[in-house]
């Protein structure tokens, strides 16, 4: 019991983390999108 417990735990933290990282990803590809934009006009 105490392992699934454990086991569940980790895999919503890596998850989160995984959730963490592809939303840091895209608000970085937002930006350089926002800086090409701004150096075009």
């Amino acid at each position: 019991m105490q392992n699934e417990i454990q086991e569940c735990l980790h895999t919503s933290a890596s998850a989160r983390r995984k959730i963490i990282k592809s939303r840091l990803l895209k608000y970085q590809d937002a930006i350089c999108e926002v800086d090409v934009s701004g150096d075009i006009s």
